[in-house]
């Protein structure tokens, strides 16, 4: 899985072909990487810990 919280994580991810989560608590901005449809959207770190 890449976590990150800019659209190149994303999109590294999605080339990769893993699942991707976007951390939009990050410095970038996450409506960008909420537009790429990572796998997981994630508003806080402490939902990591839930990830299936």
């Amino acid at each position: 899985m890449m976590i990150g919280d800019a659209i190149y994580d994303i999109k590294m991810g999605q080339n990769a072909q893993v699942k991707t989560a976007g951390a939009l608590w990050g410095a970038h901005d996450p409506k960008a990487v909420t537009a790429l449809s990572p796998t997981f959207a994630l508003k806080d770190p402490k939902q990591l810990l839930t990830l299936p």
